[in-house]
């Protein structure tokens, strides 16, 4: 199998894929009392075979997606890879980025900022504290605004309680 060049791999994900710091309720089954903050990046493409070829040379995982609105599109495919494991590609690619630079730099910011505090507190059912929920609320807002989205109505506090 041949490798697929970082620049190659760059301009794809320039055109084609998205960085993504999502949140959600705490899953209780798993003892977390705090909300959930996932950041993850992806490429989506009709082309599986170059998706594959990029899973088999840097990981991550592979799905297809069905576009449920529109019958007569093509099936997509969407790789992604999550939080850390992101770091080292995004890492190799940064230099030939145009247009997801930024977002990329609040990636690193944000896996930063969540791998000192995993280490810091390595039980994970203890509540996040105000400071670190406010930092990763602000990097959602961050990303968001990036990608073109309007800030989230959700207010910190009301999650919180």
């Amino acid at each position: 199998m041949e490798i697929i060049p970082l620049e190659y791999i760059a301009g794809l994900f320039d055109g084609e894929g998205w960085v993504s710091i999502t949140r959600h309720k705490p899953y209780v089954k798993y003892g977390q009392k705090s909300i959930v903050y996932t950041a993850r990046v992806g490429i989506e493409s009709t082309d599986t075979e170059l998706l594959e070829q990029l899973q088999a040379q840097v990981g991550g995982s592979l799905h297809k997606r069905k576009n449920k609105r529109a019958e007569n599109r093509k099936i997509t495919h969407v790789w992604y890879v999550d939080g850390s494991k992101a770091v080292p590609l995004m890492s190799n690619i940064y230099p030939f980025l145009r247009t997801k630079k930024k977002q990329v730099e609040v990636l690193f910011k944000y896996v930063g900022h969540a791998t000192a505090y995993r280490e810091k507190n390595k039980r994970r059912s203890t509540p996040m504290d105000k400071e670190t929920l406010a930092f990763r609320e602000e990097c959602v807002q961050e990303i968001r605004k990036l990608n073109g989205f309007q800030a989230s109505r959700l207010s910190l506090t009301s999650e919180v309680s």
